[in-house]
């Protein structure tokens, strides 16, 4: 989203180095005004309303051949990001990624506040860990993984790929990192819409969903 630009171009600068390609996923932008800084041969833009939500994360996954990482445009990743997560997936398989949750047995009565333990982005990890809610801030997965967007029926990433995950044996691990490994830039667009700012007062859709789902 244009709110975002400063955000996604500090996001791109980071990670771009360190991959084969790019893929940004664009909403609110006419003909003629993306940025210069997605004008660069690594990264393939696709256009889209946001009608989808957190979903349109995963525009085009399908045609990696690969592995793939899915990211957000709020956070900085470090130097090391991409090494670091593909040696973490060749020790466990599976989505590998830096914030992950445990929920309490179903039926849940809140998806945000019935958490046995959730292991976050920007706060120290001591050790690997599997969830069964894997956060997609920054996961990656190899071809074992097959998520699409029509494998998306709930607006919202996370719990998505975790249903997923489980309905295919496929384990979500949480690996180990320092605290703030990654910067968070949501500072910078503390007045632009989120996923969580939009659900947490009614996650009801949410809490729904896992109890049907996962």
């Amino acid at each position: 989203m244009i709110q975002r630009q400063a955000t996604l171009k500090i996001m791109l600068a980071s990670l771009l180095p360190q991959v084969d390609r790019a893929h940004v996923n664009v909403n609110g932008y006419g003909p003629g005004t993306l940025p210069d800084f997605l004008e660069h041969k690594k990264i393939w833009v696709t256009h889209h309303d946001n009608s989808i939500e957190d979903r349109a994360k995963f525009y085009n996954a399908e045609r990696n051949d690969g592995l793939t990482l899915i990211v957000d445009d709020d956070i900085e990743y470090p130097p090391d990001f991409v090494e670091y997560m593909t040696r973490k997936h060749e020790l466990h398989g599976g989505i590998v990624t830096i914030m992950g949750k445990i929920l309490k047995p179903r039926p849940i009565k809140s998806y945000f506040k019935d958490e046995i333990i959730h292991y976050k982005t920007f706060e120290a990890v001591t050790e690997d860990v599997i969830v069964e809610i894997p956060g997609m801030c920054g996961a990656l997965y190899g071809l074992e993984v097959q998520f699409h967007v029509e494998d998306a029926k709930i607006h919202n990433s996370d719990i998505a790929v975790g249903v997923y995950a489980r309905k295919r044996g496929l384990v979500c691990t949480v690996v180990a990192h320092p605290a703030n490994y990654v910067k968070n830039l949501m500072p910078m667009v503390s007045d632009s819409p989120s996923m969580f700012g939009k659900y947490c007062k009614d996650d009801g859709a949410l809490t729904e969903y896992v109890n049907e789902h996962l």
